[in-house]
């Protein structure tokens, strides 16, 4: 899979699934170049960091 952590928790299953979820939604409407790790982590309400923790 790449340069992905695989979340070793439930938790962090659900964390990352809300993440990529709210990355395709965000890529869909404002296109990839247009959308920033705070604007999807603000939207999957988490950290900016906890983006980058699994990517």
């Amino acid at each position: 899979m790449g340069d992905v952590n695989i979340p070793k928790t439930p938790r962090g299953q659900e964390t990352m699934d809300k993440i990529c979820r709210v990355s395709e939604e965000l890529f869909s409407q404002k296109g990839y170049y247009n959308t920033s790790i705070t604007d999807i982590a603000q939207r999957a309400k988490v950290a900016p960091g906890t983006v980058y923790i699994y990517f």
